[in-house]
């Protein structure tokens, strides 16, 4: 598969235009456009390196930080019969900024603090407009105050729009943007599995007997694995996206970066470490793509017949899961399980590639 790669991007009243020598901006109506560049946030992606500028009058940035030491999570409440059940949570995001992407995390919280002004002229404006009516003004008056009171707040929000978007372009050679597009390619594989979860905490069963066998126990919500465009900054390309409870990852080029909120951390590629291994687990239902392995009973004895003193005991199948750990030393720390066997090594081969590929 491939993926589409925008030369142009509408930030408000200008288009964004990707060029050879850059990034130009131009605005105007259909058939009348000027514009000027280059400027931009703006990200080569190759062996040549990462470069990286601001865009729509930002200022430069050389501030620079260290990471953090991650914040110990408590583990939750052991049940009678699981024991060690840990939760699998990040960090605040807030520790996750490394300092190749300072600049990057900077704008983007600096543009999220830039007020609104097209909401105060709107509700301004429709108190000047509901004052002549009240009033019994001609109606000529009133309908002036209208049309200046509409195009007013037009261009508030179209302001709003430019000063407060964060624009980020992607330029590839041929081996960032193959790597890339096997990234989307093992995403999608991993998106059309049946069954695709967020692993919130696992434990240890101790009585196995009663848990069909099984020797490990994990809370897990369904989610859906997207490829779309990240909502805090407007880009020539869309991401992977993976939600994971409140945290949502967003798997750029040449970085993660995770959304908390309204708050933004970021991850390097060649710290992020993603480990994948094979999970057996006790299924009610045997999905489409899943692979079963063994059957077990319900309540059994020690060589694995049914335990007969018990009259709604149940065979239930075991089938094999890939489950996928994505952690950092700066606090990343989830995981996802998968139904299909197979596709969480594909995933992380791509991430690996993509780390070899951005390494400085």
């Amino acid at each position: 598969m491939g993926f589409y790669l925008r030369k142009s991007i509408k930030v408000g009243p200008f288009r964004l235009n990707l060029s050879k020598s850059g990034i130009g901006i131009s605005g105007g109506i259909p058939g009348f456009r000027i514009g000027s560049g280059p400027r931009g946030n703006y990200v080569h992606m190759g062996r040549g390196g990462l470069y990286y500028r601001k865009t729509l009058g930002g200022r430069g940035s050389s501030q620079r930080s260290g990471r953090e030491a991650p914040q110990q999570q408590s583990p939750s409440a052991p049940s009678p019969a699981i024991t060690d059940m840990i939760e699998i949570d990040s960090a605040d995001v807030s520790q996750m900024r490394p300092c190749s992407a300072l600049d990057l995390l900077q704008e983007i919280e600096e543009k999220k603090r830039v007020l609104r002004l097209g909401p105060w002229v709107l509700a301004v404006g429709i108190a000047l407009i509901l004052w002549p009516i009240s009033i019994g003004l001609p109606l000529p008056i009133a309908l002036g105050i209208s049309i200046l009171v509409a195009t007013t707040a037009f261009f508030a929000f179209q302001r709003d729009a430019v000063r407060k978007s964060v624009v980020l372009f992607y330029e590839f050679d041929a081996a960032a943007e193959q790597a890339y597009e096997a990234l989307q390619a093992a995403a999608v594989s991993l998106a059309r599995c049946a069954g695709v979860w967020h692993v919130t905490s696992s434990g240890t069963i101790q009585q196995t007997r009663y848990f069909g066998g099984a020797s490990a126990a994990i809370n897990q919500t369904s989610i859906q694995i997207k490829i779309r465009p990240a909502p805090f900054l407007k880009s020539n390309i869309s991401t992977v996206v993976i939600p994971v409870g409140r945290q949502t990852l967003y798997f750029f080029p040449d970085r993660l970066l995770v959304q908390d909120g309204a708050r933004i951390g970021a991850v390097d590629y060649s710290d992020l470490t993603v480990e994948v291994s094979e999970s057996r687990s006790m299924a009610d239902t045997v999905l489409p793509d899943t692979q079963v392995v063994d059957h077990h009973w319900q309540f059994a004895n020690k060589d694995g017949s049914p335990d007969r003193r018990f009259s709604n005991n149940r065979q239930f199948p075991i089938c094999l899961y890939d489950q996928i750990h994505l952690k950092s030393a700066s606090g990343l720390n989830e995981a996802i399980q998968v139904s299909r066997p197979g596709t969480g090594t594909t995933f992380q081969q791509a991430i690996a590639q993509l780390a070899q590929l951005t390494k400085t």
